[in-house]
């Protein structure tokens, strides 16, 4: 009997510690998603913030109007370089691009506006004028910082 005994004992044990935990399930972490994406031909920028891209569908052209939350940047070619900043007003209208983006909405007094926030921008075909190869994506965002309380 006491192997009996013992064999109940290390069940109830086992019944009593799994039982907290029992309905408990962790959330799993959604799938990483990738941003959403349009390539076309630069028209037009103003220069500092907004890009206007053309675009084709099988329904006809396009156009994206998005804008930059900061400086371009373009990579540095070693890791201990530094990253060059380069003006949308100097990337050639007729270049065929990327665009990876956002879709942001903004509160006012007037009510919302939707708005296309560009993270990167890829280059589809070398720019040579500032050295920017085929496929290279130049990030165009400041990562949030977060404020120490005191």
């Amino acid at each position: 009997m006491p192997i009996a005994q013992n064999t109940v004992s290390q069940s109830l044990l086992f019944l009593l510690l799994t039982l907290p935990t029992y309905g408990q399930t962790q959330k799993l972490p959604s799938d990483p998603r990738s941003a959403p994406q349009i390539s076309g031909r630069l028209i037009g920028t103003d220069g500092t913030h907004q890009i206007i891209l053309e675009y084709k569908t099988d329904r006809g052209n396009g156009t994206f109007i998005g804008n930059t939350q900061a400086t371009c940047m373009i990579p540095g070619a070693t890791t201990s370089s530094a990253a060059v900043p380069i003006g949308l007003s100097e990337i050639h209208k007729g270049s065929q691009l990327t665009l990876f983006y956002v879709r942001h909405t903004l509160h006012s007094k007037k009510g919302r506006r939707r708005e296309n926030l560009i993270l990167a921008i890829r280059f589809d075909q070398p720019d040579r004028v500032h050295r920017i190869a085929k496929g290279q994506t130049l990030p165009c965002y400041q990562a949030a910082q977060s404020q120490l309380r005191k």
